[in-house]
């Protein structure tokens, strides 16, 4: 269980900074605006990150344990499995520059393809107040 926990670990640091010092125009082009959002988003994502897995691992435990008890009624499970294990598992640039909202609690599919909104406070992102 160390080891795995390790390994995890050590797999988690290394996407965080492939995302964050990943060579782009916009970071060898060079706004210092630009380089302090991208190191900004690796460092929220080391906190955020390892919060959305565990949520997304508890989420999809107490589906399992609803769909047991409900006698293998997909329509418990699911709502639970989608809330819990959908939705961003990192912070990116774009959601420190507030061009999309940080979805830590998951939609549905349904919600996704007609382009429904999730439940924000504050509005929408796009075009719409904070």
């Amino acid at each position: 269980m160390k080891m795995f926990s390790r390994v995890m670990g050590t797999a988690l640091v290394a996407v965080v900074f492939a995302l964050v010092f990943q060579p782009t125009a916009a970071i060898a082009g060079g706004s210092d605006e630009e380089v302090g959002i991208r190191i900004g988003s690796g460092v929220a994502s080391l906190f955020y990150t390892p919060a959305k897995l565990a949520y997304a691992g508890g989420g999809a435990l107490i589906a399992g344990m609803a769909y047991a008890a409900s006698g293998g009624d997909r329509s418990v499970a699911e709502p639970i499995l989608n809330a819990s294990v959908r939705g961003d598992y990192l912070v990116r640039p774009e959601h420190i520059r507030r061009e999309k909202a940080l979805e830590f609690v998951g939609r549905s599919p349904e919600h996704l393809r007609l382009g429904k909104p999730s439940a924000r406070p504050g509005g929408e992102i796009k075009g719409e107040n904070f």
